[in-house]
């Protein structure tokens, strides 16, 4: 606190109550204060402003110097008045479970809320105080704040609740499953009283009982539709704790549908169709469910549907339609009725026109087809008269008559005539002869020859061809001339056929050729072949070629021949062959092209080499070219000393060409440099090498020094395989170089040092495995080194109680040095399991009033293996009363032996009704008042347990009757649990 802490709580008490805040104290977060009385005002001199950041604190802000002051407390409810009346420290909510688990209550202590106001006090108004046995369940605590001198109560209140949780369930009992039939003229089932309702129980009371169904406590009442329903009941308690069991409902259908069809319906054919549309009344149909109304029709038409059949088109005939009803469950119900449509219009017929018909080879027409088409509402068929396909003897013009004739299904008929017309169209058949080869004669001419053939016809015919049989017609070879040939009847009918005349040239024609000639070779070695053809005569036209073709171009070598081939073709293709020989000449000088002048560099022996100078040579055919020195001739010279090679080029005529080529010998031998093989050195403790002698050694054919750099003994730093190049190099008296690089590569052979963690024990997690310490420790290099271990820093390593798992660390330098080391680590299971066991429940009585134990295990986690074990083991047998009790211990241990243990109650429920034989129905005389003394009919009765029997009316009771009167004594066993069974016995 600051200057001002003091003056502000004296404030903040003495304006309670005056400054009129509404409640925006918590809805703006800010307030300041108008009023300040002046007694107190005079301290500080400045209207403070207060601000109320989060609940639990205010703050305040002197507006002249700016600075903060600022008061906590520890809750701040809101103000239900318009006045500020004091800061509360109210208590928040709380939440116990139970001591027990088979406690319903608990003694919770709270802190009380207080008023920092010194005039006023909390009173607890509802609920229970701090150190009260509180019930399971939310109990709501209100304290109101009150006035000390009046007792009166103020607006502030603080409110919190205390929650007591117990974890047993309720336990709760569903019906078997039931199964019901719907009801009648319905189709569900309506529930009767509290028949479907569970049997619910929790010791420290229920809060609500629920079902699937309606969401409410009871099934009373509700409609259950037909099908099977699960329902489930939830009976949950104080504390939250939930129990569920379910049963099914199948509500049955029992209930056949109905139908009844309409009355049979007789009509005619719509206008112009063989059909009719007709309406047909709906069927009458009912079910208590839903169900399907389905149609089938047969007969005249045939269609099938649900629901009502509506308006159809139906064929003619009878047609009968049956309606089904179904329900899916029950038998189905049927019904039918017949709809029957008749045909009353004729048909139309439409024959074709009268005609005319060829007669054929005999004389005969053939009947046509001349029905036409006709026209019904129905189907129609139409016949005519001579059949079609008749034959019918007649002359030319002759005529006949075809009645036809179409009738419908019904009978309906339509006749109608059509007139023949019988024509002879027929013409002649020619058969002239086959197309024909003539040969040519002297004159290029053929003679026509008789090509008329034969003709037939129904009646007489002539033949006659144009150019007539000996004519001369002029044509060349495969030329070719029509011969036209007619055969004409008596009625002027004709057939034309074309006869076609191929000219054919059967004489060779006579060739004279060039005589065999002596031809110069060119350039390129080749001659050009001359016109050696000569002349030729024929009958006809004739044409020469040559082959190879006048200027064609023949490769030969001198002397060599060549033979042309004349050939005299005329247009038959008829030919006379002669050949020519030419032989080639070759009288041209090769050319030769030799290399220029030229260094050549001295060997070791002070000599040159000569090289190849003969360059190249060319000639119209082949050339060949020789040089002295020959090549690779040795000749000793000294430093820029010649020589002269002479190069000759000669062609196979022996025509040559020669030229000279001048050599000038240089020394440019470099000396030879051997040094040290690149190498390995190892770097010292500074991480240095020192450089060795690499330069080997070196051979000139003169003198020669090496030097290398850097210098022998140099030290040079790196690391592990870095490498550094030392330059060698030879030079011998003429300035010539060898160069060579060696390279040495640093080598770091020298250990680390490692110290790691000592062996250590670890927890195990949920998952059963223990997380992997950091366990490298350290490590010391003459370089760098880096430390790693195996398994890594945070990995998973499942092992059991006491198992153990090895960690090896490594530390590695950059060359690849190593220390290893081990580190065990010992696992420890220190989590006890978690046990779910079954919840409390009933188990029914046996035949021998004892319950059979089931298995309440459940089930248990843990973070490794668990075992579970109940006490008494399931199938045990425990004697017990209806509703007595009984505990079965259930313990989940693991392997490190940690547990956990759970109690459940298991109530004994007799559910087993008595047995009751009673004595037989009885006569009973009537007494001196016309009354019977009721007798003992209570026979006796077996129970698993203990049973007692009793009748009404009791034995000794009197009853009025008369003759043959009866009455009945109805005698009921029942037993400890309230089973009973009930017989009845009749006395006469």
């Amino acid at each position: 606190m600051n200057y001002y802490s003091k003056f502000l709580k004296l404030a903040l008490f003495l304006l309670i109550g005056q400054v009129m805040l509404g409640s925006s104290i918590l809805n703006n977060h800010f307030f300041t204060v108008n009023k300040v009385p002046n007694t107190y005002n005079q301290n500080f001199n400045y209207n403070p402003k207060f601000e109320a950041l989060k609940l639990g604190k205010l703050t305040g802000r002197n507006q002249v110097s700016n600075k903060p002051l600022i008061i906590e407390f520890s809750y701040l409810y809101s103000i239900s008045d318009s006045a500020l009346k004091g800061v509360l420290y109210c208590t928040p909510s709380i939440t116990r479970d139970v001591i027990m688990p088979s406690a319903c209550e608990r003694i919770v202590s709270y802190t009380p809320p207080t008023s920092n106001n010194p005039i006023r006090h909390m009173k607890l108004i509802t609920g229970l105080p701090s150190g009260s046995s509180f019930p399971v369940g939310v109990t709501t605590v209100t304290y109101q704040e009150y006035d000390n001198l009046t007792n009166n109560p103020q607006s502030a209140i603080c409110t919190f609740s205390v929650t007591v949780k117990e974890y047993i369930p309720p336990t709760i009992s569903c019906i078997a499953d039931q199964t019901k039939s719907s009801d009648a003229d319905f189709c569900f089932y309506t529930v009767i009283g509290t028949e479907f309702d569970p049997v619910a129980n929790d010791d420290c009371g229920i809060a609500s009982l629920t079902n699937s169904l309606n969401g409410g406590s009871t099934l009373a009442g509700e409609q259950i539709p037909k099908g099977l329903e699960t329902i489930t009941w939830t009976v949950t308690d104080k504390s939250g704790n939930s129990t569920t069991c379910t049963f099914t409902v199948t509500v049955t259908d029992d209930e056949s549908p109905t139908v009844t069809a309409a009355s049979d319906i007789e009509e005619g054919m719509d206008a112009g169709v063989c059909t009719a549309s007709i309406a047909i009344p709906d069927a009458t149909f009912n079910d208590n469910c839903s169900s399907t109304l389905s149609w089938a029709m047969i007969g005249a038409t045939v269609a099938s549907g649900t629901g009502q059949v509506g308006t159809q088109t139906f064929s003619s005939g009878i047609t009968t339609i049956t309606y089904t009803n179904t329900d899916g469950i029950t038998t189905a119900a049927t019904d039918s009725m017949t709809v029957t449509v008749t045909d009353d219009e004729e048909p139309a017929l439409t024959p074709a026109a009268n005609q005319y018909i060829n007669l054929d080879v005999g004389c005969q027409i053939t009947i046509p087809d001349v029905m036409g088409s006709a026209t019904d509402n129905c189907t129609v068929t139409i016949t005519q008269s001579p059949a079609v396909g008749s034959k019918v003897s007649l002359v030319h013009d002759g005529t006949t008559t075809v009645t036809v004739t179409a009738t419908d299904a019904a009978g309906n008929t339509d006749v109608k005539n059509v007139v023949l017309t019988a024509k002879d169209v027929t013409a002649p058949v020619l058969t002239a002869d086959s197309n024909q080869a003539v040969n040519l004669d002297a004159d290029c001419e053929i003679t026509v020859p008789d090509v008329m053939g034969s003709a037939t016809d129904n009646c007489t015919v002539t033949i006659t061809q144009s150019p007539a049989v000996g004519s001369k017609v002029s044509l060349v070879h495969d030329g070719t001339t029509t011969v036209t040939v007619t055969a004409t009847d008596a009625a002027g009918n004709t057939d034309v056929k074309n006869v076609v005349l191929t000219a054919k040239d059967v004489t060779n024609p006579v060739l004279t050729v060039a005589s065999d000639d002596d031809v110069n070779l060119d350039a390129d070695c080749e001659i050009t072949v001359p016109d050696v053809m000569g002349s030729a005569t024929d009958n006809c036209t004739v044409t020469i070629t040559q082959s190879p073709a006048v200027g064609s171009k023949v490769s030969l070598v001198h002397d060599g021949t060549t033979t042309v081939t004349v050939t005299a073709t005329d247009a038959a293709g008829n030919t006379d062959i002669k050949n020519v020989v030419l032989t080639a000449k070759d009288v041209t000088n090769p050319v030769l092209t030799v290399a220029s002048d030229d260094d050549v560099n001295l060997d070791a022996d002070c000599e040159i080499t000569v090289p190849d100078v003969m360059g190249s040579a060319t000639d119209n055919c082949t050339v060949t070219i020789t040089q002295s020195p020959a090549v690779g001739s040795k000749v000793s010279l000294v430093h820029d000393g010649t020589t002269t090679v002479t190069v000759t080029a000669t062609d196979a005529a022996g025509n040559t060409d020669v030229k000279n080529v001048v050599l000038t010998a240089k020394d440019v031998t470099n000396p030879v440099l051997t040094v040290a093989s690149d190498d390995d050195v190892n770097l010292d403790a500074g991480c240095e090498i020192t450089v060795p002698d690499v330069m080997g050694s070196a051979t000139d054919n003169c003198t020669v020094t090496i030097t290398q750099s850097p210098a022998v003994g140099s030290k040079v730093s790196l690391v592990h395989d870095w490498t550094t190049t030392v330059t060698v190099t030879a030079t011998d008296a003429a300035g010539n170089t060898d160069v060579k690089n060696v390279v040495l590569t640093a080598k770091d052979v020298t250990n680390p040092v490692l110290t790691v963690a000592s062996d250590d024990d670890v927890n195990l997690d949920a998952g059963c495995e223990i997380t992997v310490p950091d366990v490298m420790g350290s490590a010391t290099d003459n370089c760098t080194v880096t430390i790693t271990q195996s398994p890594a820093v945070g990995s998973k390593v499942s092992l059991v109680h006491d198992g153990t798992t090895t960690v090896t660390v490594t530390a590695t330098d950059a060359a690849g040095n190593t220390d290893v080391k081990n580190v065990v680590l010992t696992a420890k299971d220190v989590t006890a399991p978690v046990l779910t066991a079954d919840s409390n429940q009933a188990v029914n009585l046996d035949a021998d009033c004892e319950i059979t134990v089931p298995d309440v295990m459940g089930s248990a986690t843990d973070n490794c293996t668990v075992t579970i074990t109940q006490s008494p083991a399931v199938g045990s047998k425990v004697s017990l009363t209806h509703d007595g009790t009984t505990t079965v211990t259930v313990t989940a241990t693991d392997a490190a032996g940690n547990t956990d243990v759970k109690n459940v109650v298991l109530t004994a429920k007799d559910v087993t009704n008595p047995v009751l034989t009673v004595a037989s129905d009885d006569d009973v005389n009537l007494d001196a008042d016309c009354e019977i003394t009721v007798p003992d009919v209570m026979g006796s009765a077996t129970d698993n347990c203990t049973v007692t029997i009793t009748q009404s009316p009791a034995v000794g009771s009197k009853v009025s009757l008369v003759h043959d009167g009866t009455t009945t004594v109805t005698v009921t066993a029942t037993d400890a649990a309230g089973n009973t069974d009930i017989k009845n016995v009749v006395l006469t």
